[in-house]
């Protein structure tokens, strides 16, 4: 009796045990992924080409925070997926596995699982080693949801190999290609919200690793669908980003005669100013008309005069040998107007093709009590209106 007394308190107190790891871990595995501030470390997948044996060798970890160097670019899988939070523990993947069995999970895995992890260029923020300096972005393309992934070094783009949309690393907004005019895979034509491509939120760990969280479809958007976002105050943060690496405010609009600021990059020429700048501190401002396909386009170069005084030596009030070194001019083009005038400058010149397609406003002025010197590149319709608008917007903002 009393044996059996001792066998029903051991089944009493195995019952309530098991009782209590239920309310304890069943929760937790039903309700945990589900918590919209749940973070997971990021798992990235790179590839770098062995010659000895003439493939590709990949690789799979978890990525720290200063892992990627600056307008470096890496894939990885959300870790709120069913790849990643299933498929990629049952092949073992998180120990040492075979380049082989890596890239065959990968190609395998679903499309909306894959996101593009990538570090901003220096002049767009990316030089700290802050969480800041990253962004990730679905790779699925919003007018077709190919996959898409990050070009850097000269480009500077997010690209879709299958129809040509470009969006710019800053906040994913597209700037060129159908979807950039409403041809979105997932509804009808739409030219009234900027689209940008969904992306998910970062933190880092206590161990210095980069995670993510759960993504929110109304702050991250749809994957296939994008998000919408405030353009405007998103293309103001990415000008003072860029005027606080170049050490002055770029005095570059956000818009042009409808056109608005698609993106920044260094500018092409990259002369070496009288104070020694270094090669990445004078900008360009790519303006985009309706937007999209890039047909109608402004690209503005901002160069503070004190930099180069040789612009303003001479006789006349704008040098225009060194100007057309700096403005990159053709020299087939003729010149249309000349003279204090020209873009409501204190000086410029207005040189166009025989087409009258493509024209170049080269101008000397001021703004903030700065002086400039822009040249302003136009192509398509009214080319020369809108050279000479850009360039007078540039530097008459005041």
């Amino acid at each position: 009796m009393r044996r059996s007394g001792y066998a029903a308190i051991v089944v009493i107190i195995a019952s309530a045990a098991l009782v209590a790891s239920s309310l304890v871990v069943v929760p937790w595995l039903s309700t945990g992924a589900l918590e919209q501030h749940e973070a997971r470390r990021i798992v990235t997948f790179q590839s770098k080409y062995d010659y000895d044996s003439r493939k590709l060798v990949w690789s799979a970890g978890p990525v720290k925070l200063g892992a990627l160097r600056p307008d470096e670019s890496a894939t990885f899988l959300s870790p709120f997926s069913k790849d990643m939070e299933v498929e990629y523990y049952r092949l073992k993947l998180d120990r040492r596995a075979s380049s082989d069995k890596i890239e065959e999970f990968l190609r395998k895995s679903e499309a909306y699982s894959r996101y593009i992890l990538l570090r901003l260029p220096e002049w767009l923020g990316g030089k700290e080693d802050q969480v800041s300096s990253y962004r990730a972005y679905s790779a699925l393309a919003i007018s077709n949801s190919c996959v898409a992934r990050y070009w850097g070094q000269d480009r500077w783009a997010i690209e879709d190999p299958c129809h040509g949309d470009r969006y710019r690393p800053w906040d994913g907004l597209v700037v060129e290609g159908p979807a950039a005019v409403g041809v979105y895979s997932h509804s009808a034509v739409d030219r009234a919200r900027p689209v940008a491509l969904a992306d998910i939120d970062l933190g880092v760990d206590e161990k210095g690793y980069l995670v993510a969280f759960k993504p929110d479809p109304a702050r991250n958007g749809s994957v296939g669908a994008g998000k919408t976002i405030d353009v405007d105050s998103s293309t103001q943060a990415m000008l003072a980003a860029a005027s606080k690496y170049a050490g002055y405010d770029l005095p570059f609009p956000a818009s042009v005669l409808g056109m608005r600021l698609a993106k920044i990059t260094p500018a092409h020429i990259q002369p070496v100013a009288a104070t020694g700048y270094h090669s990445a501190q004078f900008f360009s401002a790519t303006y985009y008309s309706d937007p999209g396909f890039g047909y109608g386009m402004v690209e503005m170069t901002a160069y503070p005069v004190d930099q180069f005084p040789e612009l303003v030596r001479g006789s006349s009030p704008l040098n225009m040998t060194a100007a057309k070194a700096l403005a990159g001019f053709d020299p087939f083009m003729r010149e249309v107007r000349a003279g204090p005038g020209v873009a409501g400058g204190q000086h410029g010149y207005l040189y166009a093709n025989e087409s009258g397609d493509y024209a170049v406003a080269a101008v000397l002025g001021e703004k903030s009590g700065t002086a400039w010197f822009v040249a302003a590149r136009a192509s398509g319709t009214d080319a020369q209106d809108r050279a000479a608008a850009a360039a007078a917007k540039s530097i008459k903002l005041d």
